[in-house]
């Protein structure tokens, strides 16, 4: 997929070797332009994250419609808090950020 034209900003495999990432991470800076479900949903990547406007979209491939569908939680990172992520990224500074993040899942 590294290749393709809409290459993904971050992908993820985990486990195991494959030929599709398990997670696609997408940092939207404007509207419009290529549908970044729809091209990932062709590839079969079952997790796309978007992060636009300060706020963190989750979509996951239904296996049985095959359709992208909004989601509240992570499938592929079972546990991840979400919203603390997404509190922790909208800080200014990253180290800041990191340490909390790190803070907040106990580690």
């Amino acid at each position: 997929m590294a290749e393709a034209a809409g290459a993904p900003d971050e992908s993820y495999v985990f486990h195991r070797e494959k030929d599709r990432p398990d997670l696609v991470i997408e940092v939207a800076l404007t509207s419009g332009g290529l549908n970044k479900r729809s091209f990932f949903k062709r590839f079969g990547v079952p997790e796309l994250w978007i992060w636009h406007q300060d706020d963190l979209e989750v979509h996951q491939l239904n296996s049985g419609s095959g359709e992208c569908e909004s989601a509240t939680a992570t499938a592929v990172l079972p546990g991840l808090p979400l919203r603390d992520l997404i509190e922790c990224a909208r800080m200014e500074v990253a180290s800041q950020a990191i340490r909390e993040f790190r803070r907040r899942i106990g580690t």
